[in-house]
């Protein structure tokens, strides 16, 4: 499964990809593929094709939801899912471990 992860500030962008290389097994392994803007997945986006892309919304520039845009707007995507989290969702998923 491609993943991709877009974050601007690194410590959850390094939790999330630990968190997911835990969940992997050999029926489900995951090549993960990190961005620390939406600029910079979205310039990168033609290269690749992802199941799934994890995008925080509140990034500095471009913001989550307007790099969801711009993802679509290619056209030529494959992605299956976006998923548009907070920081806050993210930190509620932790400590409810």
């Amino acid at each position: 499964m491609n993943i991709a992860i877009c974050d601007d500030e690194t410590k959850f962008l390094e939790k999330l990809h630990r968190d997911l290389i835990e969940m992997q097994d050999s029926d489900n392994e995951f090549v993960i593929n990190e961005f620390d803007s939406g600029e910079e997945l979205v310039k990168n986006y033609h290269a690749n094709d992802y199941d799934i892309i994890f995008l925080d919304i509140e990034m500095k520039e471009l913001n989550g939801m307007d790099t969801a845009s711009f993802i679509r707007k290619l056209g030529q995507h494959r992605t299956k899912r976006l998923l548009k989290l907070k920081k806050y969702d993210i930190i509620k998923i932790w400590k409810s471990k």
